[in-house]
């Protein structure tokens, strides 16, 4: 999925900002945690902070772009 992703980041890089988290690592725990992070892939789309959508599982590229209202 590494590919599809970096494509994602480069074509919303102007309204959207891609931040990854390495879950398995216990730095992230509390991410994890908050945000209910069960099972990766995990996609979650914020807006002001505030959860708006989450995908769990491999997306498309569309996919994405639609779980982001684009």
């Amino acid at each position: 999925m590494e590919p599809m992703i970096e494509q994602f980041a480069e074509e919303t890089a102007d309204h959207i900002k891609l931040i990854k988290v390495d879950v398995d690592v216990q730095e992230s725990a509390e991410i994890a945690s908050a945000f209910g992070i069960r099972s990766i892939p995990c996609f979650i789309y914020l807006e002001d902070g505030e959860q708006i959508a989450k995908g769990i599982g491999t997306k498309t590229l569309e996919q994405l772009k639609e779980m982001c209202g684009l």
